[in-house]
């Protein structure tokens, strides 16, 4: 193995063989373009699963707009058992004096 450089047969399918600026390099060490082409496909589909910037930003609106709604929905039980606590307080006030 030359100082610096990785030999892409000694990492066969590693992502370093198949990201070279250009194919020159590839070649140099019997990878085709073919061969190229296949690991590259391979490792596109192998990364479907994570989530774009667009997508984290896609869940961070959601998210934000359903905390919004649960806030909402959570301050207007809030004032209802405020108000009631304070209609039990006064009727047993009045009964009782």
């Amino acid at each position: 193995m030359r100082s610096g450089r990785r030999d892409c047969r000694q990492y066969e399918g590693a992502p370093t063989c198949i990201t070279e600026s250009t194919g020159q390099h590839a070649a140099a060490f019997g990878v085709t373009d073919d061969l190229r082409a296949e690991r590259l496909a391979r490792l596109e589909g192998a990364y479907e699963h994570l989530a774009t910037k667009a997508d984290l930003k896609d869940l961070e609106l959601r998210l934000t707009s359903n905390l919004r709604s649960l806030e909402t929905r959570l301050t207007v039980r809030l004032m209802l058992v405020v108000s009631l606590a304070t209609g039990v307080v006064v009727a047993v006030d009045r009964l009782w004096s």
